[in-house]
């Protein structure tokens, strides 16, 4: 009903209509703690009701799957973040100061648009060009690898034990290579541990992939629009330039990173971001 929602209550209307979809008692079940609210501190959104809206689902976190508090079974304690493919993703600007980790799942969805988060109100991020949102299949490849190896690195060490070995084989499918596996990453393990280097350069070397390119990929060259609908000062609406490289060039950019541009490379981590114009003041004015 386009009335309701465009009523001075229609915000409400829409997250009580949200609520009522998924089901109170769900809803409730979903989350980390069923005695967070959904609406914060000075009228914020909160990431719960973010993610009912993103993904149907009132989880309390944005990485990917679920996994125990502090990786430790013996708490009982199971924090649950996003489950599967999205068709909208999420970004968030604190993800670049470690406060966050944003999943896969989130970071890649089926279209190129992205909810970004901020410390003090939501932005949203799109192309206009379908093509950014596709995926290679060597990233294919590198971010189910990536997925397998954190379901168990939990805290991003970047190795975990030899003894996880026959997990790390189930969960890329690769387990008809256990014996070549053991003797490949067995002499480079220092300690009993498998490094994320070596398990990552020996599964792509078994699936037959390259470093991931740009052939079959995303577009090299892409424009990205930042719409903000914050009023005042706006809305506004920006639009940005990226340029994706194979090589690390962060020393080539500015020291002076803000919060926008360091998520932009919490997805695109090879990238040059390009200012393309200034802010549109009053769109349509």
């Amino acid at each position: 009903n386009t009335h309701t929602l465009t009523h001075p209550t229609g915000v409400l209307s829409f997250v009580v209509s949200l609520v009522l979809t998924r089901g109170v008692e769900q809803v409730k079940e979903d989350m980390d703690d069923n005695e967070m609210p959904l609406i914060g501190q000075f009228g914020h959104c909160s990431q719960e009701l973010v993610n009912l809206m993103l993904t149907g689902y009132a989880h309390s976190n944005v990485f990917d799957g679920s996994k125990y508090l502090g990786d430790d079974p013996s708490t009982g304690v199971m924090l649950k973040g996003i489950t599967g493919a999205c068709r909208i993703g999420y970004l968030s600007e604190v993800e670049a100061l470690r406060y966050c980790e944003v999943g896969l799942h989130y970071k890649h969805p089926d279209v190129p648009i992205w909810v970004l988060g901020s410390p003090d109100h939501y932005t949203c991020l799109f192309a206009l060009d379908a093509n950014v949102a596709k995926v290679s299949v060597a990233q294919k490849t590198e971010q189910e690898a990536t997925r397998a190896f954190r379901s168990i690195d939990c805290e991003q060490t970047g190795f975990v034990s030899v003894d996880q070995l026959p997990r790390l084989l189930e969960l890329v499918h690769l387990q008809q290579h256990t014996k070549d596996a053991q003797r490949t990453l067995g002499g480079s393990m220092g300690g009993g541990i498998i490094l994320w280097h070596d398990f990552w350069s020996w599964v792509r070397a078994k699936k037959g992939v390259n470093q991931p390119g740009m052939d079959d990929g995303p577009p090299q060259k892409m424009v990205l629009c930042l719409y903000d609908g914050q009023d005042p000062p706006g809305p506004t609406l920006k639009r940005f330039l990226i340029e994706r490289h194979d090589l690390d060039l962060a020393a080539a950019q500015s020291d002076m990173v803000d919060r926008f541009h360091a998520a932009l490379h919490t997805r695109w981590p090879r990238c040059i971001v390009t200012d393309l114009d200034e802010t549109y003041s009053r769109m349509g004015g």
